[in-house]
């Protein structure tokens, strides 16, 4: 799954990925794969584990399973600050000045 059609790695790939808090399942297995210089839109219902995805993507959350890869490499982030693209957060919020503390990180590069 951390390869794109090309085999090359890809920026962003996801491997039965889950998150568990207690009893409650908030994500199950969701595998997934972002190729370099590719925009993704995650869409679901209410409910259905964006938010939670994001927090795991951004290193607010680290997983209960599964296992991430950033351009082919295993990689989990203890923080925010840990997540590629540290800094540069602006696509969230759609601008650099009010970009959040705990946004999303910038997976492709320029």
């Amino acid at each position: 799954m951390t390869e794109t059609s090309s085999h090359e790695p890809a920026a962003l790939a996801l491997e039965n990925v889950g998150k568990r808090f207690g009893s409650v399942i908030a994500l199950s297995d969701v595998s997934m794969s972002v190729p370099k210089n590719r925009v993704t839109c995650v869409l679901g219902d209410n409910g259905a584990g964006k938010s939670t995805l994001i927090k795991i993507l951004s290193g607010v959350h680290t997983p209960s399973d599964g296992q991430m890869y950033v351009n082919g490499e295993p990689t989990t982030f203890s923080s925010p600050r840990r997540s590629p693209g540290y800094g540069n957060r602006h696509c969230v919020s759609g601008s650099r000045d009010r970009a959040p503390d705990g946004g999303v990180a910038e997976f492709l590069p320029r």
